[in-house]
């Protein structure tokens, strides 16, 4: 297992991803902070995208927020980490704080849903009245995950205990805090029928779903424990190891090579046949990013491996614009993988809910951020095992464009990088990033300047940066 440092460093097409990241990821920073409490919204509220008709984003939705949240609150680790609190990091401090105020607001908003599975909020804070799948039971975990990340970064620099008591959890039951809320309703409602991350089926257990309410859960458990709260942090250990137990059993199909991503689907749009659908991989890069050392959701499983190439398999031969790629030698000088939508089925153009479903930029970037999580996990092994040699072959066979094949971590990461590259072949000078990719000319479609979309770029390219140095450093 080598990496050639100086090969990849003079690589041309590396070159080429080097450069663009470099302007483009510090543009995604500043998009992502003008989502958050924009002009004529509440503090804390977190907007999906600045666009407010066809369609109209202009919204705080839990998941969306948490997510977002969840890159502040590393960005804020990173920085107390290197040095005492700055002006910068004390920003980042308030802006968590705020999100924390908003959140427990919305949990005492009277909603259609009836508690705190609602998934979205108008911007000042109230309810949001329309139409819409609900309950949305992943955006609770996602958001204690969070603010519970938060609050152990801010303990471990000398935080005060009696403001995270005050603010993010207190024992008392009824549950009166942010975070305890949150786990309280994790805990009770797992077993209950919600929609899933994309809003449009209704099942009795989503991976997704799922996946985030385990690891919220595992992480209330230590958390809870911290704060002196023991009766809680074993109720919500056992109900973790129940989800632990039922998750994989659940849905990984023995009929099947993927992951199911619903099961005992009741309601919604009847039209997911194939059950596949890439957030079964972002259930594993999210899992990941919170419990980084935990295997019960694994983003290198033979399983989540089989998944992803299923999946690539079929988005290379869905969308125009991939097989025009295939065809244009141009191309082939920088390695380019298909662009990837959420599931082969998908009906929602950005626009409409009744057309030809796109790639996400989201779903593209998740390819990239799996594999840089695998190829720093596999640097650290005597051999790679063979789920990475059939991964590597196999996605070498979908990405158009030579690459070494070599079935070594280098292939891996440049098979990686070419998911980054599609994005990047699609952003114009404005960096704009919107929600999808336009199937047939390749142009930005949908909600614009999507925050998660431009979050799902900051992550993968941290997770580049964790490969590389892992790989360089590697004897």
């Amino acid at each position: 297992m080598t990496f050639d440092s100086e090969e990849s460093t003079f690589s041309p097409s590396r070159l080429l991803l080097d450069n663009w990241l470099q302007s483009q990821l510090p543009a995604s920073l500043i998009r992502i902070l003008k989502n958050i409490s924009p002009l004529n919204t509440a503090k804390g509220c977190i907007v999906a995208s600045p666009s407010t008709s066809n369609p109209d984003y202009f919204y705080h939705w839990v998941r969306d927020s948490a997510l977002t949240m969840s890159l502040i609150s590393r960005l804020y680790e990173a920085g107390v980490a290197q040095q005492s609190k700055t002006r910068k990091t004390q920003y980042l401090e308030d802006l968590i704080w705020d999100y924390a105020h908003f959140s427990r607001q919305n949990q005492l908003t009277e909603n259609r849903s009836g508690g705190l599975g609602e998934p979205k909020f108008n911007v000042d804070g109230s309810a949001f009245n329309g139409d819409w799948g609900r309950p949305q039971n992943d955006g609770p975990a996602l958001r204690a995950a969070t603010l519970i990340h938060f609050a152990k970064t801010y303990l471990s620099h000398n935080g005060s205990i009696e403001i995270v008591k005050s603010r993010l959890y207190h024992p008392s039951l009824p549950a009166n805090s942010v975070i305890k809320a949150d786990l309280e309703y994790i805990s009770h409602n797992w077993e209950t029928y919600s929609f899933e991350l994309w809003e449009e089926v209704s099942a009795l257990s989503h991976f997704y779903t799922l996946s985030m309410q385990l690891v919220a859960l595992q992480l209330g458990t230590d958390f809870a424990l911290m704060l002196n709260d023991p009766g809680a942090a074993k109720f919500y250990n056992e109900v973790a190891q129940k989800i632990g137990k039922v998750l994989w059993k659940k849905h990984l199909n023995p009929n099947s090579k993927y992951i199911q991503a619903s099961v005992d689907v009741n309601g919604g749009f009847p039209k997911k046949y194939s059950n596949l659908d890439v957030s079964v991989l972002l259930a594993a890069n999210h899992y990941h990013v919170f419990n980084p050392n935990s295997q019960d959701v694994d983003p290198c499983s033979n399983a989540t491996i089989e998944t992803a190439l299923e999946l690539a398999r079929r988005m290379k031969k869905l969308y125009p614009i991939n097989l025009k790629n295939s065809d244009d030698k141009s191309l082939h000088i920088v390695p380019i993988a298909p662009a990837i939508g959420r599931y082969t089925e998908d009906e929602y153009d950005g626009i409409s809910g009744n057309s030809k479903g796109n790639p996400w930029i989201l779903a593209t970037a998740s390819y990239s951020e799996l594999m840089y999580i695998c190829v720093s996990k596999w640097s650290e092994l005597s051999e790679l095992p063979s789920e990475a040699i059939v991964f590597a072959n196999e996605m070498s066979k979908i990405v158009n464009g030579k690459i070494g094949n070599n079935g070594d971590l280098n292939e891996i990461f440049e098979l990686a990088d070419a998911f980054l590259q599609r994005i990047r072949y699609h952003t114009l000078d404005d960096k704009n990033l919107s929600e999808q990719i336009d199937r047939i000319s390749g142009n930005m479609r949908g909600a614009i300047e999507l925050t998660w979309s431009h979050a799902s770029l900051v992550t993968a390219s941290w997770q580049r940066n964790i490969a590389h140095l892992k790989i360089k450093n590697m004897k």
